[in-house]
């Protein structure tokens, strides 16, 4: 059956009166009692009907009879529950007009229930709630579930309609109670046909004395829905808003209204939806989406107006005669009703609730920028600036994007992470609930990596009205190619050997090296495996005192103390600083800088051979005939390591030069002076490296 609603005329009658252009509505109110001496129900009902614009007559009672003749002249008639039904019985089940019927004894009469009392009509005792049966029906627009119509219980009215009859509520608890239950213009019922519409309806004698907001609601949108064919049929659909609560992000929240499509909108109308605020219902703003961005917290709705746009229709409707910011909701209704056109606007809505949201991801300071790729990955990390609040129960996540477009390439627990390639990366803060039962929950799982953006994630907080916050600017940092290359060294002499307690050791560059402008080279010594720096030297050869395995490495590094690359030395502490821990400082500072790890690594050791000594056999001597003949004698401590050589050597003068040679310890002179004999223990081998 075809649903139409009047809450457009009803309202605006409720809070402007009759608008000029408009046949004021006329109702017969059948009561019990005189129009002087009705009691609180009947005249809180009398209230309501002409609070919706109705003017109403008073007739039932022992001097004021009632006949059906007095329906002729009226567009509604309601019988309240204070007649006596033998005095009614089937006076106005004819009648070519609406009807709601409170006396559950007349429904009967009515043809609207069967005749059996408690069976198929009645009275409830000590009750006060009804379940809401038919949510959609116009009669229930925006009431639905289990609802109190009363402040106490109380008694209220029921039956038990046809199957043609649309059962809108029951008495709550019972399976065929209907307290309230409508037949349409030729509904068959249980008794004959309805000629108008048929209504049952609750009330009992007091019930519009202590009814609830709900009631009275109820009530109006039965009145309207009695008398619909009075105006035109187009109805604004129902709205649903979900969330209904929606938080500030970045100073703005948006909600969205869904249709929930149980409006009637013609084909030749358009829809202009409206956000309300306050308690004068004010438009704030317009559009044709059912979705709103607000900037401050408060309390909104959402509503629908559904009009025509043709202005060469006689229904046509100047959307310029809404002022944002002045014109009201009721006030628009008020406007269509004055003009006389067929228009519905859905006073009923959806509210929705603006909260500031304290979630503040604060700002962070990228550690070092640029920084440089080290072996094809750099490090990079940003510190918190002490200004993030997280509420009670969120959680934090730090995000690293890449590019303009902030894509997200990783997420972590601390504001550090490896890339491995060059280009512009951001590392943000994300504040957010991470509690899957919660209703502000922000699901990550939908985050691909090298897909999502920030800004997608931004969307989806923005999108359900979600409390959280992103850094968006966050802490951005260039990640660029170091050009410094260290090279290579080649090890001049390995193994060395200790001589008189130190060996001279160094290397020769390959010529690979590369020096960036404004950077320096630096040779570092190590010892060992673990490359403990022992000493740094502007070339590539150093002293060293015992032995072991040393490494003479090439350090190209920036000096500059102003630079944001500068590598600072002071921290090396040498016998104790490793290359490892040079190393490291470069990459944790994403610095430009390169240490030729591997280095020229260079075995000492110890040497055994030893020439001992020599005792001179005759001294002095003398020349005989221009020549003498020198010799000495070893001493027994001679030691000739294996494979090594022995010769003896005969130089002249306290400069000790080389005057011959011997496999033994004798040499013939031919002049004055002092000479000297030595032994000479050495490897002879012209292949071995010693």
């Amino acid at each position: 059956m075809p649903y139409t609603r009047l809450l457009l005329l009803a309202l605006a009658f409720l809070v402007f009166g009759i608008p000029q252009g408009w046949a004021q509505q006329s109702a017969l109110l059948v009561s019990g009692e005189d129009p002087g001496s009705i009691n609180g129900g009947d005249a809180g009902i009398q209230t309501a009907l002409q609070s919706l614009g109705f003017t109403v007559t008073i007739k039932g009672g022992p001097n004021t009879p009632v006949s059906a003749a007095d329906a002729a002249n009226v567009d509604l008639v309601f019988i309240s529950s204070t007649v006596t039904s033998t005095n009614i019985g089937n006076m106005f089940t004819n009648v070519n007009k609406p009807v709601i019927v409170s006396e559950s004894y007349l429904l009967d009469d009515m043809g609207m229930t069967g005749p059996v009392p408690v069976v198929d009509y009645g009275v409830a005792n000590n009750v006060s709630q009804l379940e809401i049966t038919d949510p959609n029906h116009p009669i229930a627009q925006s009431i639905s579930g289990t609802v109190s119509v009363t402040t106490a219980n109380t008694s209220l009215r029921w039956g038990s309609p046809a199957n043609a009859a649309d059962k809108i509520a029951r008495i709550n608890g019972s399976t065929n109670r209907y307290a309230i239950f409508a037949y349409d213009a030729g509904d068959n019922m249980v008794s004959g046909t309805a000629p108008a519409p048929r209504i049952g309806f609750f009330y009992d004698d007091w019930t519009a004395t202590h009814g609830t907001n709900q009631a009275s609601t109820l009530f109006n949108q039965t009145v309207q829905y009695a008398t619909s064919s009075l105006t035109c049929n187009v109805a604004p659909d129902v709205l649903k808003i979900d969330p209904d609560t929606v938080f500030l992000v970045g100073g703005s929240a948006s909600a969205t209204a869904t249709p929930q499509g149980q409006g009637n909108i013609p084909a030749n109308y358009s829809v202009l939806y409206l956000l309300v605020t306050g308690n004068n219902q004010v438009i704030q703003q317009t559009s044709a989406s059912p979705t709103f961005n607000v900037t401050a917290t408060g309390h909104y709705a959402i509503h629908s107006l559904v009009y025509i746009a043709d202005p060469n229709d006689p229904d046509y409707f100047d959307t310029n005669n809404i002022v944002t910011g002045s014109t009201t909701l009721i006030g628009l209704v008020n406007h269509i009703a004055a003009i006389g056109i067929c228009a519905a606007v859905d006073l009923a809505g959806d509210d929705f609730t603006v909260l500031s949201c304290t979630a503040d991801a604060g700002t962070l300071t990228i550690d070092q920028n640029p920084v440089f790729l080290q072996n094809g990955s750099a490090s990079i990390s940003a510190t918190p600036d002490g200004n993030i609040h997280v509420p009670p129960g969120y959680s934090t996540i730090f995000v690293l994007t890449s590019g303009s477009n902030l894509v997200i390439e990783a997420v972590n627990a601390t504001p550090d992470f490896t890339v491995n390639s060059t280009g512009t990366f951001t590392i943000h803060t994300l504040v957010y609930d991470g509690d899957p039962n919660s209703p502000n929950f922000l699901d990550l799982s939908v985050v691909q990596f090298g897909t999502t953006t920030g800004g997608d994630v931004l969307g989806l907080v923005t999108a359900n009205g979600l409390c959280a916050s992103l850094d968006v600017a966050g802490a951005p940092v260039h990640v660029q190619s170091c050009t410094a290359d260290a090279g290579t060294l080649t090890i001049d002499q390995d193994p060395v050997f200790l001589q008189n307690g130190s060996a001279m050791i160094s290397a020769t560059p390959d010529g690979n090296i590369n020096v960036p402008a404004g950077y320096s080279t630096i040779f570092v010594l190590t010892s060992g495996s673990n490359l403990v720096i022992e000493a740094v030297n502007a070339t590539p050869d150093f002293t060293v005192n015992s032995t072991g395995t040393f490494t003479i490495h090439t350090l190209v590094y920036d000096d500059d103390p102003n630079s944001s690359n500068f590598l600072d030395l002071s921290v090396v502490q040498f016998g104790t600083t490793t290359g490892g821990d040079v190393l490291g400082l470069v990459t944790a500072n994403g610095l430009c800088a390169s240490l030729d790890v591997a280095g020229a690594p260079v075995h000492v050791q110890s040497c055994t051979a030893d020439a001992g000594t020599l005792t001179i056999d005759q001294d002095p001597v003398f020349l005989q005939n221009g020549s003498a003949m020198i010799s000495a004698t070893p001493d027994g401590n001679i030691n000739v390591p294996a494979g090594y050589s022995t010769i003896f050597v005969l130089t002249s003068g306290s400069n000790l030069v080389i005057e011959a040679v011997n496999a033994t310890p004798d040499f013939t002179v031919n002049s004055t002076g002092t000479f000297t004999i030595h032994t000479l223990v050495y490897d002879g081998d012209p292949n071995s490296p010693n």
